[in-house]
């Protein structure tokens, strides 16, 4: 038979429980898993926390002291974790105010509502599917009449992975910007090998966009951008391009393959298919000689591709102008939880960007 005083103080064990649990998760936004599955374990705390943070919350109006004679020292529990789940949407908001300062016709702001229901932007109609030879891409159109820019948007995978679809959140909310996406797939191990993918990439490139735009119109601005590998590819690709290209875009980046690289991953073998032997200085956007606007975007908590890669890129005068935005509280693959703090700041600063130099 259960006794009195545990009848009474039950709810409160497991009100302390629960805040244990909720400050185990929101640690995981300042504590980095040495490895691959605590990587996504981080992204998601940091990225995807809304119903933990509701969570501490709720737990913060009924405290546990109503239960034990020192509750309020509990209750400090689960005020640190809301706390530490507050941390990455206040920077992102306060990053978002620097980058209306370096792009002074732009005004934008950190959506919480969208965070906290997982709001993702809702195409009109599915993607189209553009398929030549072995190479097939995916088609975002516009939400406007007439898009102002076109951007060619590659995925990562370290050179030996990957798929358009991976690139389709990001698209999506670039789509209704008011932009053309077109997110290719191309060639990986052992066909990515530098430059054959860049060089397959652009001998597709005008057949996709005769595909979409009539010859009788003026295309919109080219714009190359990517993630992880397809941002290193983005700036290898526009720097041999004939097409008149207006900017490039690239999201934690490895951009020196001359320097060895701390990371969880599989470096290596991601080397090895890019790059051979001898050419890891010209595969290395870093020595690239190339005038195009270019903006960065890292986080300074990413252990796969270290922030040291695009803090090296930006410090290069090869890119003239450059735009770097270093995001502390974010990890790789920031932007795929598109409604997060980071991926919303990404939309954002790409869209800044395009507007300026389109």
């Amino acid at each position: 038979m259960i006794s009195k005083t545990f009848r009474k103080s039950w709810p409160g064990f497991l009100w302390i429980l629960a805040a244990l649990l909720l400050l185990g998760y929101s640690l995981q936004t300042i504590y980095q898993w040495p490895s691959e599955r605590g990587f996504y374990y981080n992204l998601q705390a940091i990225e995807n926390g809304r119903w933990a943070w509701c969570a501490a919350l709720l737990l913060m109006c009924l405290p546990a002291w109503r239960v034990f004679k020192r509750g309020f020292l509990f209750f400090l529990l689960a005020l640190l974790a809301s706390v530490l789940l507050s941390r990455p949407l206040i920077q992102s908001a306060r990053l978002t105010e620097s980058l209306e300062r370096e792009f002074i016709t732009y005004k934008g702001s950190f959506s919480f509502s969208k965070w906290l229901f997982a709001q993702s932007a809702t195409i009109n109609s599915k993607p189209i599917h553009l398929s030549i030879d072995t190479l097939r891409a995916l088609y975002y159109s516009s939400s406007t009449s007439r898009a102002s820019a076109v951007i060619v948007l590659l995925h990562g995978g370290g050179f030996y992975q990957g798929e358009p679809e991976w690139m389709s959140g990001l698209a999506s909310e670039l789509a209704n910007k008011g932009f053309d996406v077109i997110t290719p797939s191309y060639p990986l191990q052992p066909n990515a090998l530098f430059p054959n993918s860049s060089h397959v990439l652009l001998s597709h490139l005008n057949r996709w966009l005769d595909s979409i735009y009539s010859p009788s119109l003026k295309r919109p601005s080219l714009f190359f951008a990517g993630s992880s590998a397809g941002g290193t590819l983005a700036m290898n690709t526009a720097a041999i391009s004939k097409a008149k290209v207006s900017g490039v875009i690239a999201m934690y980046p490895i951009s020196d393959f001359t320097k060895p690289m701390h990371s969880i991953s599989d470096v290596p073998r991601m080397v090895k298919a890019y790059v051979e032997n001898n050419q890891h200085r010209q595969a290395s956007p870093v020595f690239t000689k190339i005038e195009l606007p270019l903006l960065l975007l890292h986080g300074t908590k990413d252990p796969i591709v270290p922030v040291n890669q695009s803090r090296a890129m930006y410090l290069n005068p090869n890119f003239s102008p450059k735009h770097y935005f270093e995001l502390p509280w974010a990890t790789h693959s920031f932007e795929y939880p598109i409604y997060g703090p980071s991926g919303q700041f990404a939309v954002q600063a790409i869209e800044a960007f395009i507007q300026e130099y389109q």
